[in-house]
């Protein structure tokens, strides 16, 4: 610790390292800062005399100036590319002690002990940051105006972070009276991109005698791009005579952003996409765990659906969602599957839009739902099969075209009229590329073998081609 002036011709420190710290119990850290000549690792003021740091010269390591909890500043200094110990103080990244790129270690972590303050902030486009440790946001104040929760890791301008450890928004204030602070977000990202292994979570609502605070986001996404293979939790609404709302598992702004989920990414809360602007919503790799994707449940208002290439995913939507406003659908190929959750398949027709790569899904004269494709088909046709629980299932089968073609005389030889007349059901099979549509009887389960295409339960007949099946 060290109090008053120096000796007058300044004193000397020497052996300096990560692990000591120098307690200037009269200078705020601001004034220590302002003070301090990072040229020659020199605290000089005009009342205090001079401390000279000797030992050094302190390669890739920078001086750190924190609050000491009392009003005076704790002197530490941290390597350069990584941050080992937990700062009490807000980090900004890029400026003074904390150079790009930041590495916090998985003993390393940023907990501000300012009451709603946020964690790490980077105003610098450019800025990266790997943490394997523990970010948070400062909780709120609690009193008869609960203040809310600070942000865990607010980043702006493009900056890049990769996220193993933990990232977490201070949880709100509780109120003796009235409605408890809001939880802090976890993460706000404007333009940049975050990869998420670990664990981001909101933080929770403060209790409130009337009303419990709102959960924050776990991230608030606006420009930027998203990809999870980890955990993102929207934060607990807080206690009261009305419980506070709880919050998002990821929220977008007002820039168009895109959400990339890889396999066994979870998600705790609501994921939604701004209803004014196109957001992205793409799947990757092989589906494996994780929350399933629903479009209109806990994933809604996104424009487009994008499969990765080489993806193999299923994604459940509802009929209302497929209705309520335009989605494109990219990278769709075999291996992939749109589930209609409240469409039964029974008698449906599917028609296929060459020209225009849309996708009619019709019954009798009313159209269901337009599914607009941004895709390249070659030789595959759209397939509608029962999902098993009421639902019906969009995929592709490859072959169809050629093989339906090339065995239309032979397959006309199968059945006779007097049998189609005795099922009074027809199904029609189109191939991509030919215009004709594809009618599903009760349990329609269809596939090309060897040039022949069977139902499981009626009789089917490719009308376009003038060709009869019989069934299994």
């Amino acid at each position: 610790m060290y109090a008053g002036a120096a000796p007058s011709g300044g004193l000397a420190i020497n052996g300096f390292t990560t692990t000591d710290t120098i307690d200037v119990t009269n200078l705020t850290p601001a004034q220590a800062q302002a003070d301090f000549k990072s040229s020659t690792h020199t605290l000089a003021t005009t009342s205090d005399g001079t401390l000279h740091f000797v030992s050094g010269p302190f390669t890739g390591e920078s001086f750190l100036f924190s609050n000491d909890g009392s009003g005076g500043t704790d002197m530490t200094v941290i390597e350069g590319s990584a941050l080992s110990s937990v700062v009490t103080s807000t980090v900004t990244l890029g400026n003074g002690a904390y150079k790009s790129p930041l590495t916090v270690s998985n003993a390393g972590g940023v907990t501000p002990s300012t009451a709603g303050a946020t964690g790490m902030v980077s105003n610098i486009s450019g800025n990266v940051l790997t943490n394997d440790g523990a970010i948070n946001g400062g909780s709120g104040v609690s009193d008869d105006a609960a203040g809310a929760g600070g942000i865990g890791l607010n980043f702006k301008l493009g900056s890049t972070v990769t996220n193993a450890g933990s990232i977490t928004g201070g949880n709100g204030g509780a109120a003796s009276s009235g409605v408890g602070g809001a939880g802090g977000e976890a993460v706000d990202l404007v333009a940049g991109t975050l990869t998420n292994t670990g664990q981001i979570a909101g933080g929770a609502g403060g209790s409130g005698s009337t009303t419990g605070g709102a959960g924050g986001a776990g991230v608030l996404l606006s420009g930027g791009t998203l990809i999870n293979a980890g955990t993102i939790i929207g934060g607990a609404g807080g206690f009261g005579a009305t419980s506070g709302a709880a919050g998002d598992a990821v929220k977008f702004g007002s820039a168009v952003s895109t959400l990339i989920i890889d396999p066994n990414a979870l998600f705790d809360g609501q994921v939604i996409a701004s209803n004014t602007i196109a957001d992205v919503l793409e799947v990757a790799g092989t589906q494996a765990g994780g929350t399933a994707v629903t479009l209109g449940t806990q994933f809604t208002n996104f424009s487009t659906l994008e499969f990765a290439s080489g993806a193999q995913w299923t994604v459940d939507a509802t009929k209302a969602d497929l209705t309520s406003h335009p989605l494109s659908i990219d990278g769709f190929a075999l291996g992939d599957k749109l589930d209609i959750t409240s469409l039964a398949s029974s008698g449906l027709t599917a028609n296929f839009n060459t020209s225009k790569d849309q996708l009619t899904i019709s019954k009798g004269s009313t159209t269901i739902a337009t599914l607009q494709f941004n895709s390249a088909f070659s030789g595959e046709s759209f397939l509608l099969k029962a999902d098993g629980h009421g639902g019906t299932y969009v995929e592709l089968q490859s072959g169809a075209a050629s093989t339906l073609s090339a065995s239309a005389h032979d397959m006309m030889n199968f059945v006779g009229d007097d049998y189609r007349a005795l099922t009074g059901q027809q199904s029609w099979f189109s191939a991509h590329g030919v215009g004709s549509g594809l009618v599903l009887p009760g349990e329609p389960e269809l596939a090309a073998f060897g040039g022949h295409v069977f139902g499981s339960n009626t009789l089917m007949e490719h009308t376009a081609l003038g060709a009869h099946v019989m069934p299994r």
